[in-house]
């Protein structure tokens, strides 16, 4: 029999280590950045007068720097990420000795007219909801109310094979839940859903060419500006031509990315949390028919979602300075991170759904694997089906 405090103690101590190790990292990270950027600014100055140098230096620091970002930003995503994992181990440490009252009550779920979660206090402050709730999304959350909710015994040993096989398995249980917690969202799925269904297409299908047409052509201008086979005026008029095209669609692009800015946190945290549902392996019938339910014919669930994420980002660098006048200017940017969120609502908007029902029901059942886990001396209760459950004699 496994020991839960000890597994926990262990867990802590070891992210404790690689919290330390990844803040060390990230400080050394920031250095390089900041000593990349003092020398392409010498650089620049004391090579001012010669152009070719200086768009020479200008490129390579650019390109030097976003390798740095990118690298950067994969550091404090694993110092957050490890940061997440401690903090799920302290929480269990502190329940097992009898705090749990920093976890969510589920207030919103009591029910006077139920006919036995308001009796034995289900929800509320001390409840069994906070003592034993571990997730970490607001449909698991809901998922989660609903499960302990019902008075259903159908299928019950299955659902229990399901528990124990996710409780044996506690590290998937707790990078699950990191994965989910790194991201707050605001936005509930299910406007999320609405939105996606009724969406209507608004941008034509010239879009799917003129963008890469565009961009091609503004390269070889800057290659050719560069070289000075062709003067920067050129250039400057090519990238007001730019400008107006990006115009004409401003308000259908400002109003696609109100809704897309509010589902770029979701599809962030969900397309993780598809990815490590997609790579579990389970025996238990209930969790193999979920774990099928976001399985494509084609592509994997998690790398559609995934492609979805990175253009909502896209889109939303529309708001970096560079970004939205120059990325406007020579490639049209915001009109093709449209065209590529319009085609995936049209390809995808009939699954999206499911898949996120298959999160929820998952992030659900980690709640009751980990109550499961903290509780090894527990039974699971086997159902009796006869009528005579207790026999008495006079």
């Amino acid at each position: 029999m496994h020991n839960p405090i000890k597994f926990y103690t262990t867990q802590k101590q070891d992210f404790e280590k690689r919290v330390k190790e990844l803040k060390h990292k990230l400080a050394i990270s920031s250095s390089i950045r900041f000593l990349v950027f003092l020398i392409a600014v010498f650089g620049i100055y004391f090579f001012f007068d010669t152009t070719r140098i200086v768009i020479f230096i200008i490129i390579s620091w650019i390109i030097l720097f976003l390798f740095l970002i990118l690298r950067h930003s994969k550091l404090q995503y694993k110092l957050d990420f490890n940061k997440k994992l401690l903090q799920i181990n302290s929480t269990e440490i502190a329940v097992l000795k009898g705090d749990y009252t920093l976890l969510k009550e589920g207030k919103e779920f009591i029910d006077t007219s139920h006919f036995y979660s308001y009796d034995i206090d289900l929800f509320g402050k001390g409840s069994f909801f906070q003592y034993c709730n571990r997730t970490v999304t607001n449909e698991g959350r809901k998922e989660f109310a609903a499960y302990i909710s019902k008075n259903d015994i159908s299928s019950v040993e299955e659902k229990q094979y399901g528990i124990k096989e996710l409780s044996e398995n506690p590290k998937w249980r707790q990078q699950f839940s990191a994965l989910g917690s790194m991201v707050k969202v605001e936005y509930s799925t299910r406007n999320l859903i609405s939105w996606i269904h009724n969406y209507k297409i608004v941008f034509p299908k010239l879009l799917a060419v003129l963008p890469s047409v565009f961009s091609l052509i503004s390269l070889v201008l800057i290659v050719l500006v560069s070289l000075q086979f062709i003067s920067k005026q050129v250039l400057l008029v090519w990238f007001f031509v730019g400008l107006g095209v990006s115009g004409v669609f401003i308000k259908k692009v400002n109003t696609l990315y109100k809704y897309a800015n509010k589902a770029k946190d979701t599809f962030k945290q969900y397309y993780k949390l598809l990815n490590k549902i997609e790579n579990a392996t389970f025996t238990s019938k209930v969790l193999l028919e979920k774990q099928q339910q976001i399985k494509t014919e084609t592509e994997k669930a998690s790398k559609i979602v995934a492609k979805f994420s990175k253009i909502l980002d896209a889109l939303d660098q529309r708001n970096n300075l560079i970004v939205g006048v120059l990325g406007n200017g020579f490639l049209l940017w915001d009109l093709q991170q449209a065209y590529k969120i319009e085609q995936w609502i049209i390809n995808y908007k009939d699954k999206i759904e499911n898949w996120f029902e298959v999160i929820a029901f998952f992030d659900a059942q980690n709640s009751l694997a980990n109550f499961a886990f903290n509780h090894p001396d527990y039974v699971f209760p086997e159902i009796e089906t006869s009528k005579n459950l207790i026999e008495a004699k006079k």
